[in-house]
């Protein structure tokens, strides 16, 4: 059973798939999650009633008060699931077109004089359609997240103390260089080696690691180059049995990680954000949140029904509670809307508990592409084939 875990008291998520990446339907999220802006209505979704907020609480209840029926028959009394009904009244879920008319028919009510009343619009999901009729830039968007970027950290300090690092006679023959201050290409870096590094405890090894079949591109044409950069390492990248990237031995880059930046040894399960990355400058913050989603992370769109491949989900997958955690609270301080998803379920090849960050939604995806980005070939050819479908 894979549970669904937000910081809000209404939390209601529920699956039982992790392979797939739709961990939440758009209406299993919390209320504020779904809930707009006074003056904006719910996202639109197919064939359902889109009030404004609060008033499809008002037109349930007012449902119920006239039906005369207690909430333990009144779901059944309009032949409508009482759980689902209470979810309506909660407005946990936007108001089904069908169940819309069922309360209206039974009640004898005019449905145009109460979609006025409660100012409520009915929508139906035909892409295609919107896209011609609207214009992309208000298709399924009409929901924005307003919230604005709010660093709480205080530390404004980039400078680094190397002075404590101590190099080997072939670091020195290589002439391996190590950053001196906190760039945002260091910070990506090390969003790297948080997801696919792995710091041996012994013998000063350090690995760097990825998807065989579709990070080889990424590793040869960008990690590489960034490791040259940076370090002043020509890298030899290798395929092994089911992964790419490459293996290294240097007492310099083995303390810089451990000693300078907080990296911990294997294994990883408590690992998290080092407290040197704990800056109050957004643009290194957006660069080691790319390091992140591009190695443990997954972009993906959810088809419902006739409409293929189109909602927007960004996911990232940790064994580590404490970084799951600090990468929620990075992310709300940049105006994201996360949410926290933990699967249980124990495999072979993944034999502790996994918590999934969640960014679900247009607005969430359109703050993801202008601030953090990515620099895979896999994600970006996501979403180029998405824009060119979907986009203007």
């Amino acid at each position: 059973m894979s549970i669904f875990i937000s910081d809000s008291e209404n939390t209601f998520g529920v699956s039982t798939e992790l392979e797939n990446p739709v961990f939440v339907d758009a209406r299993q999220n919390t209320l504020e999650e779904l809930l707009i802006e006074e003056n904006n209505f719910f996202s639109m979704e197919k064939e359902r009633i889109q009030f404004l907020k609060g008033k499809q609480k008002e037109f349930i209840l007012e449902a119920k008060k006239i039906a005369g029926k207690s909430w333990a028959t009144a779901g059944e009394f309009f032949s409508i699931n009482n759980n689902t009904f209470q979810s309506y009244w909660k407005e946990r879920t936007r108001l089904s077109k069908k169940d819309f008319e069922k309360i209206c028919f039974v009640l004898k009510l005019n449905q145009s004089e109460i979609l006025e009343k409660y100012q409520g619009k009915e929508y139906f999901w035909d892409y295609k359609k919107q896209i011609v009729e609207v214009g992309f830039a208000n298709f399924g968007r009409i929901k924005k997240l307003t919230k604005l970027i709010e660093l709480t950290f205080s530390n404004n300090y980039l400078v680094l103390n190397c002075s404590v690092i101590n190099f080997s006679r072939i670091d020195i023959e290589k002439k391996i260089i190590l950053p001196k201050e906190i760039t945002p290409l260091l910070a990506e870096e090390i969003g790297l080696s948080i997801g696919d590094g792995y710091i041996s405890n012994k013998k000063f090894e350090y690995r760097l690691k990825g998807n065989k079949n579709d990070e080889k591109e990424y590793y040869n044409n960008y990690v590489k180059p960034m490791f040259k950069e940076l370090y002043n390492i020509d890298l030899n990248i290798s395929e092994y049995d089911s992964t790419v990237g490459f293996e290294i031995y240097s007492k310099a880059l083995w303390e810089f990680k451990t000693k300078v930046i907080g990296l911990p040894i294997a294994p990883k399960n408590t690992i998290r954000i080092p407290a040197v990355l704990k800056v109050n400058n957004k643009e290194i913050l957006c660069s080691l949140l790319r390091g992140l989603f591009d190695t443990d992370g997954n972009i993906y769109f959810r088809s419902q029904g006739a409409n293929k491949s189109y909602y927007p989900v960004i996911s990232f997958t940790t064994i580590s509670k404490i970084l799951a955690d600090d990468l929620i609270e990075i992310l709300k301080m940049l105006g994201f809307k996360p949410n926290l998803y933990l699967d249980s379920k124990i495999k072979k090849k993944n034999p502790n508990p996994r918590y999934v960050v969640v960014l679900c939604g247009y607005a969430n995806f359109e703050l993801y592409k202008k601030l953090i980005n990515t620099k895979q070939p896999k994600n970006i050819y996501k979403l180029k084939t998405w824009e060119e479908k979907f986009g203007k």
